[in-house]
């Protein structure tokens, strides 16, 4: 195989989006926001575009909220169930993310076993 193949390989390898068998997404992220840790799970159904984001309020309540997801080449932007704007958005290619306040780091769990990229 010649040298520039391998090198293109090499570079579409390392920007590709992140990849993970499922049908059902789903994302468990941390970060800090205004001096606060924050951490969300969001469950996406990737065939419908919208899921679930479950948190802990300020009063240290549990909640969950019905969401709907627009994915983009180079993220997945995230708002609250008919609302005009998204709220934040994950990185399709590190997993980084930004939403609320908050700015950090996700990991990616497949829920369902099916062929398709996130």
């Amino acid at each position: 195989m010649s040298r520039s193949i391998v090198i293109i390989m090499l570079f579409l390898l390392a920007f590709a989006p992140a990849e993970c068998a499922a049908e059902s997404l789903k994302f468990k992220c941390q970060g800090v926001g205004e001096g606060i840790i924050w951490k969300y799970t969001f469950e996406i159904d990737k065939e419908i575009s919208k899921g679930t984001e479950k948190g802990v309020t300020l009063d240290g309540y549990p909640y969950t909220r019905d969401i709907e997801v627009v994915f983009t080449p180079e993220r997945m932007q995230i708002g609250a169930l008919g609302a005009k704007e998204f709220a934040g958005w994950i990185d399709r290619t590190d997993l980084s993310f930004s939403y609320g306040w908050a700015n950090g780091s996700c990991d990616i769990i497949a829920v369902e076993k099916k062929d398709t990229k996130f």
